[in-house]
């Protein structure tokens, strides 16, 4: 009963590290990431865990950067 008890916790704090190394991992890669591709827009950008990249197009309206069409000028 003891050894299972034990087996549970080291599985559990196995899954917690593993989910807090990725969860660090992506907050290391997604924000200059968004950086990097809203350098040449020129909106207001920002990057959050839930919400992604997002640019504001409007006070304070923020929408995630893949909603945003680009259109491109014409020559």
């Amino acid at each position: 009963m003891k050894d299972t008890i034990v087996m549970i916790l080291i599985i559990i704090l196995s899954i917690a590290i593993v989910v807090g190394l990725a969860v660090g991992l992506v907050y290391l890669i997604a924000p200059p990431e968004c950086d990097a591709k809203t350098a040449n827009i020129g909106y207001p950008h920002r990057w959050s865990f839930w919400g992604g990249c997002q640019i504001s197009i409007q006070d304070n309206q923020w929408i995630p950067l893949d909603n945003y069409i680009f259109n491109e000028p014409k020559h």
